[in-house]
């Protein structure tokens, strides 16, 4: 057998992402999905907002850490990337809409990232309380494989996969995600430029058990300097994410429920460094935009 660094590469990529995708066993629905099937349309966007934001930031994340590209030659690289955006106050609590016949028209209630919910009361006796919080987290995260491939005239590409099983016996539905983009080197075409440059797009689609998908779009410039083992890098990106919701309510009146949520982020800034020796290397960055975001990971490649 071809025992090159190459080869042996791609053999540890086909095994992780055989056991990335091996099927998880069929089960109930998860928590977080019946907690966001309980609303109607009115309400629901508040509710699930955050997923829109900080998931939608974390897919965005993590693609790159570094700016060199070869002008020609073939190289190889797996990461394997952990990502995670951080979870404010305002992501806990959202104004939800009260039911007509209330004196006020609105109540402060736990988005799926807050606290139990209050119930509230009115005058009239009427009576109105949400969905408690499902998930209690001060980072919300996720993890993914990725497989660059390069270079021709400069530009790589890459691709990135992960399935993962419910969380929490049955509290999170199960994710898939899969995406990918391209990156092109700026600096072959410089004259002793100071910098690596290069710019890129990545997207990339997740689906939230049954009822959710997000996508997400980041196009951007990156920038870095090397020094022996160690890597300097950052960038810039304009970003867009949308998550979608299509299911039929639980209520006594069940409703079709089908609506798009704009992730709030739709710039960021990233700064970060990467050490690498031989194969391997070892990188984190952080991301600011309207969302704060951490990224980091290992990786093999030449």
């Amino acid at each position: 057998m071809n025992n090159h660094p190459a080869n042996r590469l791609a053999v540890c990529f086909a095994v992780g992402v055989l056991a990335l995708a091996t099927p998880v066993p069929a089960s109930a629905q998860s928590d977080v999905e019946n907690a966001i099937i309980y609303f109607g349309e009115e309400n629901v966007g508040g509710y699930v907002q955050p997923l829109a934001d900080l998931y939608g930031t974390d897919i965005n994340s993590g693609f790159f850490h570094g700016a060199s590209i070869p002008a020609e030659g073939f190289h190889f690289n797996i990461d394997f990337i952990g990502t995670g955006s951080v979870v404010g106050d305002e992501d806990k609590m959202y104004s939800a809409m009260l039911p007509p016949g209330f004196t006020e028209t609105s109540a402060e209630q736990p988005t799926i990232l807050g606290p139990r919910a209050t119930l509230v009361s009115d005058g009239s006796g009427m009576q109105y309380k949400g969905s408690d919080g499902v998930v209690d987290a001060s980072l919300f995260s996720y993890a993914v494989g990725q497989m660059t491939i390069g270079s021709v005239m400069g530009t790589e590409g890459f691709v990135r996969f992960v399935s993962s099983p419910e969380l929490g016996s049955g509290k999170f539905p199960k994710t898939t995600l899969f995406g990918g983009g391209l990156r092109h080197s700026i600096s072959q075409y410089l004259v002793n430029a100071p910098l690596d440059i290069a710019i890129g797009f990545a997207y990339n689609k997740m689906s939230i058990g049954d009822i959710m998908d997000i996508d997400g779009l980041i196009v951007g410039a990156q920038g870095s300097r090397t020094w022996d083992a160690f890597t300097l890098y950052g960038g810039a990106g304009w970003e867009k994410s949308t998550l979608r919701l299509d299911y039929t309510s639980s209520g006594s009146t069940p409703e079709k429920v089908s609506i798009e949520l704009d992730g709030r982020n739709s710039f960021r800034i990233t700064a970060g460094g990467m050490l690498k020796v031989g194969v391997f290397k070892l990188f984190a960055d952080a991301n600011i935009g309207s969302v704060v975001n951490f990224s980091g990971g290992i990786g093999f490649g030449n």
